[in-house]
């Protein structure tokens, strides 16, 4: 082989590893179980939240930290869910959960290049915080559990766009 197949072989294999490293994102989810949403947060900190299948049967964890740790966790469950709304004009795929007087809307756009998952927070129905994700989430976001209620497109479009309902 000469010097320039090398080369070129060379930087195939890079640019292989750096696809696979893109793919990998960040996420707080326990060894073993599937991410369904992830996103590391622009906000200096590193900081990074993850909804994951949870470690009961039947739940999803949300966890927010880094990846030196996490920092809250709530489970939702069949009695306490988590929502989820996909935009039949966008393909995004939304969740969403209340706490307390907060409301935590996760974005996940359509797969494509250049586009990137986002959270919002609101309190009291006004927004106070809009993080960009530093990429799109690849996560499952199909997953199926009763920890996860499905909102028809028209509900929420119907509704004013209330998401979580």
């Amino acid at each position: 082989m000469n010097n320039v197949t090398v080369s070129v072989l060379f930087v195939l294999a890079l640019s292989f590893s750096s696809v696979s490293a893109l793919g990998e994102t960040e996420n707080l989810c326990d060894s073993g179980r599937d991410t369904i949403f992830t996103c590391r947060l622009g906000d200096g900190k590193r900081s990074v939240i993850s909804l994951c299948k949870g470690r009961a049967p039947l739940t999803v964890d949300y966890r927010r930290g880094t990846i030196g740790g996490v920092e809250s966790k709530i489970v939702f469950d069949r009695d306490k869910p988590i929502f989820r709304w996909v935009d039949v004009a966008t393909y995004t795929t939304y969740f969403g959960f209340e706490q307390s007087r907060d409301s935590y809307v996760f974005g996940n756009p359509q797969e494509k290049f250049g586009a990137r998952a986002f959270l919002e927070i609101s309190k009291d129905g006004e927004l106070v915080s809009m993080f960009r994700c530093h990429e799109n989430s690849f996560g499952k976001k199909d997953y199926d559990s009763p920890a996860v209620i499905d909102v028809a497109d028209e509900v929420v479009r119907g509704g004013g766009f209330e998401f979580p309902p």
